[in-house]
């Protein structure tokens, strides 16, 4: 007998309703992860009642629908619960205004860390400031770290002193009653936060210190009668101690910017608990359509009857709109979704061998919809074939896929790929790099290096129209840091393959099945309408300064977006999450999640593909449409393969 519902014991999210109204076409729920951000934290437990009520109610919903579609959002990086629940309840709105069937939307928000300020977990606690988080980062440095850290600011203090200073007989006394004094404090102050009195105790490793402080003091004073230079030994001790503390400075760096520690919460904790939330809402289905069919026992044989007569032709579909890190939750979650082991998905399936693509269909009552990506934080290596490719399988179940990107983002392009530097295993920086760089190709190959203004609009909307062969996306797109450093895509793939082997890259090209949508000149209009102004004057950059041209300046470009992005002079650009802010982006990120590319189409732009193109290269947008999207050939045939 299949058993109802149930809620585990250690409860995996709480869902809320994002509006109390339950007769709305569409229903919105903000569902957040149990997870706290430290393990040491404890989480407050919903009530298990009332998350096992408003899972069925999202059942219920769903299954009287004609066309059920359950769209989930995803945040990123760094997002605090206060400003993703205000993103999510931006797209409910929107939601509520174009969705014509009985549709369910949810706002998913997995534990992540802001590095400088957390909200407050639970909320009548005190919310963490980045003085917490230091304090925090030297209570979790490991011993030996704490150690290095504390004894080679001591010495490098007492040495570099030493060389500025120069101690006579005279001044010894005073200068080394400075320096012990400096030093025992911030050892002290160093040993208190980390909480390593035990470990780390004045005495014996602070008698050790003074030692070596003494010893390098009467090395700079000459009282050693050693045939060295003592200046040139102090000089090389200074640059080994400051080498050593850089080296732990560096690591607490990379804690405080939260970026690896969010990865870990990502992947342990928010894929696992959405899944979870799939899972259960599964089951909620079936139990509803084992009421609606009268058994109120429902045993499995019954279960597949009712899955052949009324949910396989009734099938959720499972949508996604994802940004930056929360990309890495959807991929993985659709990785379990999709079940490996299943026949369909497996590449060398009968399906496959026939030229068709394997079932969207996952689970008893799902199916895989639309999935957008916004400036996705996951390799490039995701959309290049080569072996077990992590996202090739569950891409092709997906019935659409969608790129925005922009070459200027720095939150990717420098944080991301430098955080990623120890863990991904390329042997080039172009493999590094974030699928939220890949643009639209603007270079001829590798040895072109013409930094060029882009012509007109001939160069935006949709650029892989009527172009024999070249149609392919994959020969569409490319990786770029400047006008000296890029590659295209088929360059990547074909750098270590043989000509013969050309036709089989090009049948293989995960990065097919995605729509592109570079943003890195995309303008739109900024700030509030007046009457004398209704437009609020000219169109701005919104996910850059909108250069036109084939590359950013390696220097000038990227140091103009540093102050713009993290200091908002003389404006601040949104280089990593504008897509949101810009009306344009905005409506083409939800018509597409709940609509699809056709029906965005009908909806905005009068089914056409040219006022589409024609739209886009007004806002300096470049499109590069998936093969499958492209319009049909006279003979019928795709004017480029889609697999």
């Amino acid at each position: 007998m299949i058993s109802r519902t149930q809620i585990s014991d250690t409860i995996a999210f709480d869902i809320t309703p994002i509006d109390k109204d339950l007769s709305k076409k569409v229903l919105g729920y903000y569902l957040v992860s149990t997870a706290t951000i430290y393990v040491e934290d404890t989480h407050s437990e919903p009530d298990k009642r009332a998350v096992e009520k408003e899972v069925k109610n999202i059942a219920s919903h769903l299954i009287n629908s004609d066309e059920p579609q359950l769209t989930i959002a995803i945040h990123g990086y760094a997002n605090t619960k206060s400003d993703t629940q205000k993103r999510d309840k931006n797209i409910y709105e929107y939601a509520k205004n174009i969705c014509t069937s009985n549709n369910v939307f949810v706002g998913y928000r997995w534990p992540a860390e802001n590095p400088a300020k957390d909200d407050p977990e639970p909320a009548n606690s005190k919310p963490k400031s980045f003085l917490d988080k230091i304090k925090f980062a030297l209570q979790s440095l490991p011993t030996l770290l704490l150690g290095i850290l504390i004894s080679t600011l001591i010495l490098g203090i007492t040495t570099v002193s030493l060389l500025l200073i120069k101690p006579t007989v005279f001044n010894l006394v005073v200068t080394f009653l400075s320096i012990f004094l400096v030093s025992t404090s911030l050892s002290f102050l160093l040993s208190r936060l980390g909480e390593a009195n035990r470990f780390l105790p004045p005495i014996p490793n602070g008698l050790i210190l003074v030692f070596f402080a003494s010893l390098i003091g009467a090395i700079a004073t000459h009282t050693l009668t050693i045939p060295i230079n003592s200046d040139s030994l102090l000089v090389l001790l200074a640059v080994l101690f400051v080498l050593f503390f850089g080296v732990v400075l560096a690591l607490i760096a990379l804690r405080l910017s939260t970026y690896p520690g969010d990865r870990y919460r990502a992947s342990n904790y928010g894929v696992i608990d959405l899944v979870e939330f799939i899972r259960q809402l599964d089951q909620a289905l079936i139990e509803k359509a084992c009421e609606q069919a009268g058994i109120p026992q429902c045993q499995w044989s019954d279960v597949k009857k009712i899955e052949d007569e009324r949910i396989n032709k009734d099938r959720v579909r499972l949508s996604f709109i994802s940004h930056s890190l929360g990309c890495e939750v959807v991929t993985q979650t659709i990785r379990i979704l999709s079940d490996v082991f299943e026949p369909n998905s497996i590449e060398i399936s009968e399906e496959n061998l026939t030229g068709k693509d394997p079932s969207s269909k996952i689970g008893r009552v799902f199916s895989l919809g639309r999935l957008v990506l916004v400036a996705p934080d996951i390799p490039v290596e995701s959309i290049l074939s080569g072996r077990a490719n992590f996202l090739r399988s569950s891409l092709r179940r997906c019935e659409e896929a969608y790129v925005f990107s922009n070459e200027a983002d720095l939150a990717l392009r420098l944080a991301s790929t430098a955080a990623n530097y120890f863990s991904f295993p390329a042997r080039t920086r172009f493999r590094g790099y974030k699928l939220g760089n890949v643009t639209a190709k603007h270079f001829i190959n590798k040895f072109d290096c013409r930094n060029r203004r882009l012509k007109d609009d001939e160069k935006y909307g949709i650029i892989n129209l009527n172009k024999g062969e070249h149609n392919y996306p994959y020969k569409n797109i490319e990786v770029r840091a400047s006008n000296l450093e890029h590659r295209r895509l088929d360059e990547l793939l074909q750098s270590e393959k043989e000509e013969s082997e050309k036709q089989i890259l090009e049948e293989e090209a995960v990065a097919d099945f995605f729509t592109y949508f570079d943003c890195t000149d995309y303008v739109d209009f900024k700030g509030a309408p007046t009457k004398s102004d209704p437009k609020n004057g000219k169109p701005e950059g919104v996910v850059s300064h909108a250069p036109r041209r084939s590359a950013l300046n390696l220097w000038w470009d990227y140091i103009i977006l540093c102050f713009a992005y993290f200091f908002s002079i003389p404006r601040h650009i949104n280089v990593h999450g504008g897509y949101f802010e810009g009306k344009f982006s905005q409506r083409l990120i939800y018509d597409i999640a709940f609509l699809g590319f056709k029906g965005c189409l009908t909806e905005n732009f009068n089914g056409s593909l040219n006022d589409f193109s024609k739209d886009c290269q007004n806002k300096g947008i470049q499109v590069v449409l998936a093969s499958k999207d492209l319009p049909k050939a006279p003979s019928g045939e795709s004017p480029c393969h889609y697999r």
